[in-house]
């Protein structure tokens, strides 16, 4: 039984097969919630920078606790 790196939710056989989209070798290990999110700040282009960002660790646990606390 694996957990996600990010939420420390158990994963569904889904989501432990989820490969790293930066580098395909690899694996995700998040759940299906924190796996978009991330997704979403990788590639997100509202900056018009198109680069990756990097966000603070308090940003991230807001963006996390707020989908869980509803």
């Amino acid at each position: 039984m694996s957990r996600c790196k990010a939420c420390d939710q158990i994963l569904t056989e889904y989501e432990l097969k989820k490969k790293d989209p930066l580098n395909v070798n690899l694996f995700l290990d998040l759940c299906g919630l924190c796996s978009q999110y991330s997704i979403e700040a990788l590639f997100d282009d509202d900056r018009g920078e198109g680069d990756l960002f990097e966000v603070d660790a308090e940003s991230l646990d807001s963006l996390v606790n707020m989908s869980y606390n509803t």
